[in-house]
């Protein structure tokens, strides 16, 4: 039974996982961004961590600060709204500059007055 119990953790897992991915090729088929999802072990609890960036496909050229279209604001509500529906009430919404390794906790409101740098990136982590 024990066994069983893992399989259905894991197969539960990859269907979320299939889920997130599915939502997120919204943001992936936008210009200039890129939207990813794993799953990570934290003190023994599991989090759902989800990526959204710019890409800066013009090597030449430094992309410029970037403000999330309103299709990537929407998809990350779609993406809340199904975990929600998984039983992962809670998730925080963080702004990340690797540059200087500062972190930002964030609203699902002000994600569409940020300036997102190749170097930066949004972060929404999903918890039970």
């Amino acid at each position: 039974m024990k066994y069983l119990k893992t399989y259905n953790k894991l197969n539960e897992s990859d269907s979320i996982n299939k889920v997130i991915n599915d939502i997120l090729l919204e943001i992936n088929d936008e210009d200039l961004w890129k939207a990813e999802c794993w799953k990570e072990y934290f003190s023994g609890e599991s989090i759902w961590a989800i990526i959204i960036q710019t890409v800066d496909e013009d090597e030449e050229f430094e992309l410029e600060g970037q403000t999330p279209p309103s299709s990537v604001i929407e998809t990350i509500e779609r993406v809340i709204d199904f975990m929600n529906g998984e039983g992962f009430t809670n998730y925080g919404i963080t702004f990340e500059m690797d540059e200087d390794d500062q972190f930002e906790e964030i609203s699902l409101e002000e994600v569409s007055d940020l300036d997102v740098w190749p170097n930066n990136f949004i972060r929404i982590e999903f918890t039970k």
